[in-house]
């Protein structure tokens, strides 16, 4: 269902079925010892063996090597997010949200135009609008009630500050233009940012406007 709800398959989809999975190979393996009646020793020890057959076979072993370097403080959390960015990053994002706590203050609302609200939780900032990411806004099967509730959300609370991001292009859900990209677009929305902000040096993919006090 999320796969279909979502156009495409990531691997963080199949986090569901790894209790169940996990849970039937254990059946399994244990059907299997009985089974064959070995001794108490042998089923230990195979026990132990193959879920590091499984870890040698996969990136298992790198992965928790990686960690207990992070955990251990021999490399960084920059460098330990770092192993998982693609489209997403969370050091950009965490970068933007402590640059968001810098210059705003905790009543006032950001906005994130782009796939990225995580930037809402580490910042501590509350959105001016339900729409926290803005895919439903941007495929071409949206409500022409969605944007007229957007853009009388971003007028009527007016957030301080409003992220573009320049590296969300999803191909999978026919969007082939980034956010920044996109932007000049929406007509009345790329006005509206241009009369009532002004734009600022970018920070990391995103370029931040500047509500005009």
């Amino acid at each position: 269902m999320v796969v279909i709800i979502q156009n495409k398959f990531f691997l963080y989809h199949w986090i569901l079925l790894l209790p169940w999975l996990g849970l039937s190979a254990a059946l399994g393996l244990t059907i299997l010892m009985e089974r064959l009646r070995l001794p108490a020793q042998f089923k230990f020890a195979v026990g132990i063996a193959v879920p590091l057959i499984w870890l040698a076979l996969t990136t298992g072993f790198k992965d928790h090597a990686d960690y207990l370097s992070y955990k251990s403080g021999n490399i960084t959390a920059t460098q330990w997010y770092a192993r998982f960015e693609d489209n997403f990053s969370f050091n950009q994002c965490n970068q933007m949200a402590t640059c968001i706590q810098r210059i705003t203050t905790r009543d006032e609302y950001i906005l994130v135009w782009g796939y990225d609200p995580l930037i809402y939780l580490l910042a501590d900032r509350k959105a001016p609008t339900r729409f926290i990411m803005n895919i439903p806004l941007r495929v071409n099967f949206v409500s022409t009630g969605w944007h007229d509730e957007f853009l009388k959300d971003i007028a009527t609370k007016k957030p301080a500050i409003i992220l573009v991001a320049n590296n969300d292009a999803f191909g999978s859900f026919g969007l082939n233009a980034t956010s920044a990209q996109m932007l000049p677009g929406w007509t009345a929305y790329y006005d509206l940012i241009n009369q009532y902000y002004t734009l600022q040096p970018r920070i990391a993919s995103f370029d931040v406007y500047r509500i005009n006090k």
